[in-house]
């Protein structure tokens, strides 16, 4: 089957087409159950889910403003409702075009084709949570075709290509995607059409499909800066199979006319310098080594499945226990594996045991520690049993498409998913950042991943003989597991969104609890304006907020006047330190999350109040 996969459909026979006629209707219904229900996903809830602060920015640099802007408006303006700060998200009637483009100038680093897109399809169905969201909902189903054709393209057979639209139509991490107010639905699709454009091109070579390539890639570089990655990998796999000068020259021409149309808003970036460091100073914040690992590992897993973790449990340690007992079953499965010499056991043992010996030690440093692990609880037991299972899954998938396709098959993949997050950590580990820390910027390596699972299924399921129907449908159920693993979770976030995709902002919830029924004003710093802004959609319209000034003098008079609690939104550590220090006023958290990394950025919650000693009537 391996064979019949890696280039040539025309190899099948009639007893082959005979032996599948059987399957194709179960396999046709399979094809279109889970594509209604993908699509049902992706629509589902639309406006229900927290609205965060890069959301926030989506919708205000559509309505033509820029984020200091709003800041500056907020503190001038004073006291206003929640319902009010929403006004900023909305796209007024004589708002021009030029207001939009000069306020996406401010953000260079954010590529505009989407923000163009969405101030497009904000005038004709307005600036509502629901609208806003539904762009990306309807160009996420672009991927469902376009992940069909790429598989058809690469495996020249159409099975990879139905497995492809199976595991994408279902997989948690598109459909969260799917529904915000970002890119990255967008980014998906450019990925996959470009990619699509350049085997294509490769295949053809004729000058409507190198024209298709310079087309592609200019949509892309207009969709994400990220995507200069995507076609260096491109271009590492064209030159590394490519024998031919003329077709080298070609795909390097198409590349240069996309950059030639890409260099307007190449000069803005150059000229804007100052403004990208400033916009993108979060990225070059450092982070533990062992939380990025782990986020460099959750993509593998996210691909497929949201692990059911609940919060008390510590997500580092949880991946680092299943990287360690994946580990451990590899190495078990190599000593016990009868084709492996004595010899080669032995090797394998004097190198592997100074690696195994570390990390059974961090396991069990782990396991014993105060904090609550994966191992105690039943659900989440669950979770690591299932998360091993995927790990192992996939490095199976990857071992068996580079050793039994050719490199025009498996190059592809390697090229597609390694060069981003390669690139990210690379530059991570000069400026000690953590761009590469973010799910959201590894569609490509787990695009990479899904084509190597899909080929890995087509090989096992669809056999040849059918003597192997047994081992066939083995593989089925194999398949059946992983895409119900994909059902489980996106029926788990169906209410809500994944932790991993709304940063802070997930504590919108819990905090506009406990300001439900509160009349006194809610205080924040003006460089919290966004959250503010997100926040307001969980807060009751009539909500009053506040901007809250560095002199700590004016609040001390206000909690005076009162005689009650104020409250003070995510106070900046400064801030923090302030109301701690003052003499005249009692500060203290009532809402402090658990991190899920000790570098994260959380919002917070804070009670103030007037002294004791300070209030009127009281003795000092």
């Amino acid at each position: 089957m391996a064979s019949n996969l890696s280039g040539d459909r025309n190899h099948s026979t009639e007893d082959d087409r005979n032996f599948y006629t059987s399957m194709s209707r179960a396999w046709r219904f399979a094809v279109i159950a889970l594509l209604a229900i993908g699509i049902c996903f992706r629509f589902a809830n639309l406006d229900h889910k927290v609205y965060w602060f890069d959301e926030v920015s989506t919708s205000i640099r559509v309505a033509g403003h820029t984020k200091s802007e709003v800041e500056q408006q907020f503190v001038s303006r004073g006291a206003v409702t929640a319902q009010s700060l929403l006004e900023y998200q909305t796209l007024q009637a004589d708002t021009p075009w030029q207001e939009t483009f000069a306020a996406l100038k401010k953000s260079p680093e954010q590529a505009p084709l989407y923000y163009l897109l969405a101030r497009l399809w904000t005038q004709m169905f307005g600036s509502s949570v629901l609208a806003v969201r539904s762009l990306s909902a309807f160009i996420s189903l672009l991927a469902l075709p376009c992940v069909y054709w790429l598989g058809l393209e690469l495996f020249r057979d159409p099975r990879p290509g139905w497995i492809l639209v199976m595991l994408l139509s279902v997989s948690p991490f598109y459909v969260a995607y799917a529904q915000e107010a970002r890119p990255y639905s967008l980014w998906t699709a450019t990925i996959l059409l470009s990619s699509i454009a350049c085997l294509r091109a490769r295949r053809l070579n004729t000058m409507r499909s190198w024209v298709w390539v310079a087309i592609a890639t200019t949509f892309s570089f207009y969709t994400s800066l990220l995507s200069l990655f995507i076609t260096i990998g491109q271009s590492l796999y064209l030159l590394a199979l490519e024998k031919s000068r003329s077709i080298q020259t070609k795909y390097l021409a198409a590349v240069g006319i996309a950059s030639l149309f890409f260099t307007p808003w190449l000069i803005i970036i150059i000229t804007s310098v100052k403004t990208i460091e400033d916009n993108t100073g979060w990225m070059r914040m450092p982070m533990e080594l062992s939380s990025m690992v782990a986020i460099w590992i959750a993509p593998i897993l996210l691909t497929f499945g949201d692990l059911p973790f609940p919060t008390t449990i510590d997500p580092v340690k949880t991946l680092g226990i299943v990287l360690l007992l994946l580990v451990l079953t590899w190495v078990l499965f190599l000593i016990i594996k009868p084709q492996i010499k004595t010899t080669q056991q032995i090797g394998l043992l004097i190198i592997g045991l100074p690696v195994v010996s570390g990390l059974l030690y961090i396991g069990l440093r782990v396991i014993s520690s105060r904090s609550q692990v994966a191992a105690l609880d039943p659900v989440a037991t669950g979770g690591l049993v299932v998360a091993l299972f995927i790990f192992a899954l996939v490095i199976y998938a990857i071992r068996f498409i580079q050793s039994s396709a050719n490199s025009k098959l498996w190059l592809f993949p390697l090229t597609l998913g390694l060069t981003t997050p390669l690139s990210l950590m690379l530059i991570d580990l000069v400026q000690s950042g953590q761009s590469s820390a973010n799910p959201r910027y590894m569609v490509p390596l787990m695009m990479a991943i899904q084509l190597a699972v899909a080929y890995l299924f087509a090989c096992k399921i669809f056999e040849k003989s059918p003597q192997l129907i047994s081992r066939s449908q083995r593989w089925t159920g194999v398949m059946a597991f992983v895409i119900g693993v994909g059902l489980f979770s996106c029926t788990l976030n169906l209410e809500k969104s994944p932790i991993y995709q709304k940063s802070r902002n997930r504590h919108n919830i819990p905090i506009a609890k406990i300001l439900r029924g509160v009349e006194s004003p809610l205080l924040a710093e003006p460089q919290a304006t966004l959250d503010l802004i997100s926040l307001s959609h969980s807060l009751e319209s009539n909500t009053q907020v506040q901007p809250l000034t560095e002199n700590l003098s004016l609040l001390s008079n206000a909690c005076k006047a009162k005689a009650q609690s104020l409250y003070i939104f995510n106070p900046s550590p400064a801030l923090q330190v302030q109301l701690q220090e003052s003499n005249s006023l009692e500060a203290a958290p009532i809402y402090k999350p658990k991190l899920l990394i000790p570098s994260e950025i959380a919002l917070s919650l804070w009670s103030v109040k007037p002294a004791e000693r300070c209030i009127p009537g009281k003795d000092s």
